[in-house]
C-alpha cells in the first residue's frame, strides 16, 4: 500500500537510483578498521569502486554515500550477506571476501549552506519535493525492485559526542555487544 506522501516516479525522471555491485576483497579487508562506519570494509569498497562517492557511511541497517557532482545522497538496505559481514568483521571473526549489489536506494539532495542575515542557511540542492516511487519487476518477473527520489532518508543515530561521528552505534555494535556469532558457538 502507497502512502499518501508516494508519487509514482514519472520514467522520464532526472533522477534515476543506480546499482552498484561491489566486491570486498581480501586486501579491503586487511585494511579496514573495525566498528568504524566510514572506514569498514565495504565502505572502503564502495569508495574505490565508486570514486566520486563521498561520506560513506555504513551500518547494519543502510549503506549511505554522497555524490557532490550529481548533488545527491544514496541511502541503501544493507543486504543480509553484508550484515552478517560486519557482525562478524567487528567481533573480530575472520571474514571472507563477498560480493554485494547495492539495489532498492533511495536518492535524497544534498543541502548547501549559505549566510543570509549572518546565519547559515541550509538548502537542499535539488528540489525534488516529496517520495517518488518507481516500482519494476526483476528478471523473471518473481522479484520486485523498488526506486525512491526525493522526501526525507531514513534517520539516523547521532552519536552523543561529535568526536565519536564515525563510531558504529547504531545497529551493528549495539546488536553484537553481549552476543557471540553463529560461529563463535
Amino acid at each position: 500500500m502507497r502512502k499518501q506522501s508516494e508519487v509514482p516516479l514519472p520514467k522520464e525522471a532526472p533522477f534515476r537510483v543506480p546499482r552498484h555491485k561491489i566486491i570486498v576483497t581480501e586486501d579491503i579487508i586487511k585494511r579496514a578498521c573495525r566498528r568504524n562506519s566510514r572506514h569498514c570494509m565495504i565502505a572502503e569498497a564502495v569508495k574505490e569502486q565508486i570514486p566520486e562517492a563521498t561520506t560513506v557511511s555504513v551500518d547494519l541497517m543502510t549503506i549511505r554515500f554522497s555524490i557532490p557532482k550529481k548533488g545527491l545522497r544514496y541511502t541503501y538496505h544493507t543486504p543480509p550477506v553484508a550484515q552478517d559481514a560486519l557482525a562478524r568483521f567487528d567481533r573480530g571473526i575472520v571474514v571472507e571476501p563477498i560480493t554485494i549489489r547495492l539495489k532498492n536506494g533511495h536518492a535524497t539532495s544534498m543541502m548547501k549552506s549559505h549566510k543570509q542575515n549572518g546565519k547559515t542557511i541550509q538548502r537542499p540542492r535539488h528540489k525534488l519535493g516529496g517520495k517518488k516511487l518507481r516500482v519494476t519487476s526483476a528478471s523473471g518477473g518473481t522479484a520486485v525492485e523498488t526506486e525512491i527520489v526525493g522526501g526525507k532518508p531514513p534517520p539516523v543515530q547521532k552519536p552523543k559526542h561529535g568526536s565519536n561521528g564515525s563510531v558504529r552505534v547504531f545497529g551493528i555494535r549495539n546488536w553484537t555487544e553481549g552476543w557471540k556469532h553463529v560461529s563463535e558457538q
